[in-house]
């Protein structure tokens, strides 16, 4: 059966409100689906991919170690890693969200095997126990909300907290 293009946007709608949900009911598992074909074709040694749903350029790698928030968003700014139409930043929990991948895979990393819920092809060097910081405010809190891409876990630590990040751009 198909659906009409208006019946989409209400699903539109929900998946953004459940998404958003997320964040307001404080839930530690992060969910959202990556479409096999999610990224334009790459290389293995593009420094950056290019999101075909969201048109958001993302960085391939991450920051070298874990960084303050003040520190990830100058690491961001300064970041000119090709083929960003416009200066990078510190992506929003919503696009950080994009990345996760409902359906992991296990993956060898520092030689033991663990969880992948991100497409460790398109992002090879994730750290996957380590939270990435997003610049969305936790509800009713000062605290960015951070995502890792093991388990999915959502966290607010303080901006003076080390975290990864992995910038993105228009």
């Amino acid at each position: 059966m198909m659906l009409r293009e208006s019946s989409r946007k209400p699903a539109a709608r929900l998946a953004a409100l459940l998404a958003s949900a997320v964040v307001l009911c404080s839930l530690t598992v992060a969910r959202a689906t990556s479409p096999a074909s999610q990224y334009q074709l790459f290389g293995e040694g593009d420094e950056a991919i290019v999101d075909v749903s969201t048109k958001l350029t993302w960085q391939r790698g991450h920051a070298p170690t874990t960084l303050s928030y003040a520190q990830a968003e100058f690491y961001c700014a300064a970041l000119t890693t090709k083929p960003a139409k416009s200066g990078y930043r510190v992506p929003t929990y919503r696009e950080l969200l994009s990345l996760f991948d409902e359906n992991p895979r296990f993956v060898s990393e520092n030689g033991a095997v663990t969880k992948s819920s991100i497409d460790y092809n398109a992002f090879p060097d994730t750290q996957l126990d380590v939270a990435y910081w997003s610049s969305t405010l936790a509800v009713g809190s000062v605290n960015r909300i951070g995502l890792e891409f093991q388990e999915g876990t959502v966290t607010a630590p303080g901006s003076g907290s080390g975290l990864a990040v992995r910038c993105v751009a228009r």
